[in-house]
């Protein structure tokens, strides 16, 4: 899947209302962490796609175990912003 396609899946799962503050707001990370490297922006949206789609006591104990995971804890504070707004 490509970047676009991982960007729109999960602003599609935003009600209607919050979806472009989501869509910048996950531009934005998504730049900062990938710093126009591609194929580490593919991984990051992966990753969030990954976590945003979890159930919530999942998400939650995911979340506890960032660590040992080889994501930041910053891509739960984006997931859970994403899952803020989801309906």
């Amino acid at each position: 899947m490509n970047q676009e396609a991982l960007l729109e899946g999960i602003v599609a799962l935003v009600r209607d209302e919050h979806r472009q503050g989501i869509r910048e707001l996950i531009g934005r990370e998504t730049e900062r962490y990938a710093e126009g490297n591609a194929s580490r922006a593919l991984h990051f949206l992966e990753d969030l796609n990954f976590f945003v789609r979890m159930r919530g006591p999942d998400f939650i104990y995911s979340r506890g175990i960032a660590g040992s995971l080889r994501v930041s804890e910053e891509i739960f504070e984006l997931a859970y912003a994403v899952k803020q707004k989801m309906p």
